[in-house]
């Protein structure tokens, strides 16, 4: 949660002080949010999603992404021309906030495990065979190595 406060917070505070030394420091840190972010959206969705719909997931993900970015491409001139240059760029972070907000309950339910499942982790952690495992690839929930199932 707190990597999305930071690219939003960012970009909006960018039109409050437009020095470079300011949007310099924005910049770097709207990167930084976004590559939390991105990351944290693709090791949410390997999560949630089992490997018969694996890549249709990512596949909306990304047209999503590049929608999302063509939309924005296009309010860009209608933004600049209703609240001027750094007005625009203000309203954007403003916006992203509110979207943030808005979604943060649902987010922050995704990104919890169910404590038993929690429990099965750490089991399999423990086992010196599953070590190397990613996280990702320990929390899919089509695993059978956990319980007995086969």
């Amino acid at each position: 949660m707190l990597q999305r406060a930071l690219f939003a917070g960012s970009v909006a505070i960018i039109g409050f002080d437009p020095s470079s030394i300011v949007v310099l420091a924005c910049v770097v840190g709207a990167g930084m949010g976004w590559a939390f972010v991105y990351v944290e959206a693709l090791t949410l969705a390997q999560r949630l999603a089992g490997d018969d719909v694996m890549s249709r997931v990512f596949g909306v993900m990304e047209s999503t992404m590049m929608a999302s970015q063509a939309a924005g491409a296009l309010a860009v001139p209608l933004l600049i021309a209703a609240f001027s240059p750094t007005g625009a760029i203000t309203a954007c972070g403003v916006a992203f906030g509110l979207v943030v907000a808005g979604a943060a309950p649902t987010l922050i339910r995704a990104d919890r495990l169910v404590p038993s499942r929690l429990r099965q982790l750490q089991a399999l952690r423990r086992v010196p065979m599953f070590g190397p495992l990613s996280a990702p690839v320990l929390e899919r929930p089509d695993h059978r190595v956990v319980g007995g199932q086969d």
